[in-house]
């Protein structure tokens, strides 16, 4: 059953996620398949054996299943170079940490149920040691697998675009739109002050690269006069699946995608002409672009722009063996002298020119160089969500090996004219092998408009290490030496859907008190779990502490910061009561002792463990299907509702009688705040108002029923029922 079980589950992996979990649904399908498989073989093998024998079958059947898919990250382990380990840390650690972590904790857990009634000899000394130890191993893997689910839950998102009132400019755009090119669905990130205003679409450099984060970070410029596009090409970023790349990506696919979304572009906002810049790989896309559909474009715009991928690569080769000689370092001139001068049938053999060329070549000029200045710097953004992020790099690598080859049969110094305007921005630090040949392909250009910034403190990313210069030069040159671009037929550009004030309160309000969310997750984890294995006064306070903590941070916080900004006077008046009700939590649970959190088993229980349930899993899983994932999602202990259905849960879990007046405030917040929610299209806080009436109304009756046998560890509503109908079969005399 083991083998059978662990190697079905190999298969599934193998055939639907070959290269790994690609995605949120895909990665929680891998914990929950994993935790299931795990549960499984440890109840059925009744070993620890089972915690190592369900993981090696899986791994097994799993890469004989996917032998046939080729890839970096898929390919033979290499460990000898940066990106042999990168390749394999998100190609398939990250993804044994999905699957197999769960599988190990499902198989101990398993296992500890099966033999759990089984009598057994008195542990000796050692054992006693060894099961403490593995007991709380086993906690913090529950606890640090809640916290990673968590974190997977956390989509993508942007900021609104604010004016100086705070509130989001009227005119502005900041979404994501994702679009079928070519029968493939592809991301990008759009933001402007004012949707009338020209559109830029930026290329991002690689092949593979995604500069959603950069962009994010570094374009507020850009974005006071442009509406800024950031396309994810296929194969990168967000722009992904599990194909193969190449059966599908190629450089002449990568430039009629490129024109075909600068087409959609046009559509959308009414735009006889769009911008077109370039970096790096995207430089190549972009001239090829310009070139064969120039009616598209008011200009070309090329950062870091690249002309011939072999002789760069071979004068890289030339500047990295002349460092290696000059200071000595025999290993690096050894490696290059062994590898010879690119090209490379193996790309793995360009790693030492790639690696090294922040020591060969001077940098030393570009302000914060390369802290977050550089790619990998701006994957932490609230642009990408977890497995974006993951994805994103092994994305690169894939997609890199995949196109780069096709790169040695293109060569930009047979392009001699373009028929759109043409500025080159490059960086004073840029490397030999690419200044060079920019220098000499401009040279040689023929354009309607041309013209060569420098940027003094810049490399190969202009756009980036000098944000308010490069946005000087797109307003005072760019915009101003082409044609003033309008509305194609004289109408205002498409506006998009804009969210409602709920929503843009969350938009906003997520994002500044991220990572907030994993912190609340993992004390209201660690509360249940001291509720269910260690109850006593210690997990009273603690889990105390965690409610007066939430209803204080939504008092203060939520209502009293971001709340106010909408409705200053209500968001007062909520805010006081909150403060009020984790007052009332520290007078009974703190400083009065009158809170005793215990597993209880009766219909009150089931109740408060439904409501548990429902407010930290089932409450942000509906927002994801209803469409407002995070960061519109309200969360457990950030938001007001999915915090009072947790209170209710919880509450359920004290032992009788509870304090009744601290059912006051969270039932009238059950009554009063679906109301408002479902307004602002949150259906799922219906389940705030039906968990709070089930909850006033079993705490009710549980404690009028249960009176007179406080003390009895079982008294819920179900045994107080019970109880009191075997006292009135008594017979009396």
């Amino acid at each position: 059953m083991v083998v059978s079980a662990a190697g079905a589950y190999g298969v599934v992996a193998g055939l639907w996620t070959p290269r790994g979990p690609n995605d949120t649904v895909q990665a929680l399908a891998a914990m929950g398949l994993g935790l299931a498989v795990g549960l499984g073989a440890g109840a059925a093998l009744r070993s620890r054996w089972a915690i190592i024998l369900a993981p090696v079958v899986f791994v097994g059947v799993f890469e004989l299943v996917r032998l046939d898919v080729t890839g970096a990250t898929v390919d033979r382990i290499t460990l000898t170079s940066q990106y042999g380990v990168l390749a394999f840390v998100v190609g398939r650690l990250f993804h044994g940490v999905l699957a197999l972590w769960p599988m190990m904790v499902g198989a101990a857990l398993g296992r500890r149920w099966a033999i759990s009634g089984v009598p057994a000899p008195p542990p000796t000394i050692i054992q006693r040691i060894a099961r403490a130890f593995s007991t709380r191993v086993f906690a913090v893997s529950v606890a640090c697998l809640l916290v990673l689910a968590v974190a997977l839950l956390r989509p993508a998102s942007t900021a609104p675009i604010l004016g100086e009132n705070g509130k989001p400019l009227a005119d502005s755009v900041s979404e994501f739109a994702t679009v079928d090119i070519a029968g493939d669905d592809q991301t990008m990130l759009i933001r402007g002050h004012d949707t009338d205003d020209p559109v830029i679409l930026f290329l991002a450099g690689g092949p593979g690269g995604s500069e959603l984060g950069s962009m994010s970070r570094y374009a507020h410029p850009l974005e006071e006069n442009f509406v800024v596009v950031t396309w994810d090409q296929l194969g990168t970023g967000r722009s992904t699946g599990q194909f193969d790349p190449s059966s599908k990506l190629s450089f002449d696919r990568s430039v009629t995608d490129t024109i075909e979304v600068s087409e959609y572009l046009r559509q959308r906002f009414n735009k006889d002409r769009i911008y077109l810049v370039g970096n790096s790989w995207g430089t190549f896309l972009g001239v090829r672009a310009a070139q064969q559909r120039p009616d598209l474009y008011a200009a070309y715009v090329g950062t870091g722009q690249m002309v011939d991928a072999v002789d760069t690569d071979r004068m890289f080769y030339e500047d990295a063996l002349d460092y290696a000689d000059t200071t000595g370092n025999t290993a690096m001139a050894a490696t290059l002298r062994g590898n010879g001068p690119p090209p490379y049938d193996d790309l793995l053999d360009m790693a030492p020119l790639v690696a090294s060329e922040h020591q060969w070549n001077d940098y030393s000029g570009i302000d914060g160089f390369p802290g977050l200045r550089e790619p990998t710097g701006n994957l932490f953004v609230s642009e990408y969500s977890l497995m974006d992020q993951v994805r994103s790099m092994a994305n690169l690598l894939d997609t890199f090996v995949t196109l780069y080859p096709e790169l040695y049969d293109i060569d930009l110094r047979d392009t001699t004219r373009l028929d759109v305007p043409v500025y080159l921005v490059q960086g004073a630090h840029e490397a030999r092998g690419r200044a060079v040949l920019a220098q000499e392909w401009f040279d040689r250009l023929d354009a309607p408009d041309k013209k060569l910034f420098t940027f003094e403190h810049s490399g190969h990313r202009p756009w980036v290490q000098e944000p308010e210069h490069f946005a000087e030069v797109m307003t005072d040159t760019v915009l101003a030496r082409t044609a003033p671009d309008v509305p194609a037929d004289g109408q205002p550009a498409v506006e998009p859907d804009q969210a409602d004030s709920l929503r843009l309160l969350f938009a906003e309000y997520n994002p500044a008190v991220w990572p907030g969310h994993l912190a609340a997750y993992a004390a209201i984890a660690a509360s249940l779990w001291m509720i269910l294995r260690r109850p006593g006064r210690v997990a009273n306070r603690f889990t105390t502490s965690v409610l007066v903590t939430a209803w204080l941070w939504l008092g203060l916080v939520f209502f009293g910061q971001y709340a106010a900004q909408s409705d200053p006077l209500l968001a007062a008046l909520y805010g006081a009561v909150f403060v009020y009700q984790a007052y009332l939590f520290i007078r009974a649970g703190i400083t009065g002792d009158r809170l005793t959190f215990e597993t209880r088993n009766g219909v009150a229980g089931r109740i408060g463990w439904a409501a548990l349930g429902y407010a930290l899993v089932v409450y942000p899983l509906l927002g994801i299907l209803l469409g407002h994932g995070y960061p519109e999602s309200p969360l457990f202990g950030m938001a007001p509702c999915p915090t009072t259905i947790a209170t209710f849960g919880l509450l359920l879990l004290v032992r009788p009688p509870l304090p009744k007046h601290l059912l006051i405030i969270p039932a009238i917040w059950a009554v009063l705040a679906p109301l408002a929610a479902v307004g602002h299209g949150y259906p799922e806080d219906l389940g705030l108002f039906v968990v709070g009436c089930a909850a006033v109304a079993a705490v009710l009756l549980r404690d009028r029923h249960g009176r007179g046998t406080v003390g009895r560890p079982d008294d819920d509503l179900e045994t107080a029922i019970g109880h009191r109908d075997r006292t009135e079969r008594v017979p009396t005399t």
